[in-house]
């Protein structure tokens, strides 16, 4: 195992988010009126998929560590080290 792929710690986040805007996860597909379907789970419970929210949380990481990349890197991973497991934000 080389540096790049160790584990260098270990960080559990829990808490609940509130959208301060109006927020739309589009399922890519469309009902027969042509509205947007929004991304449901088994349960018809509204989600934001993991993917989407790791996207706009690294955009922002990136925008705060603009000035010490490694620590960017440090909390995101480098390019063969995987650092992040997020699940599904779930609607109350």
């Amino acid at each position: 195992m080389n540096n790049e792929e160790k584990l260098t710690g270990k960080l559990i986040v829990q808490g609940k988010i509130k959208n301060v805007s109006p927020v739309i996860v589009g399922s890519g597909m469309e009902d027969i009126e042509g509205d947007i379907l929004v991304v449901r789970d088994w349960k018809d419970n509204f989600y934001i998929p993991a993917t989407s929210f790791a996207g706009v949380l690294r955009h922002k990481l990136q925008v705060i560590c603009n000035e010490n990349p490694e620590q960017f890197e440090y909390f995101w991973g480098a390019v063969n080290q995987s650092a992040m497991i997020l699940k599904d934000l779930v609607a109350d």
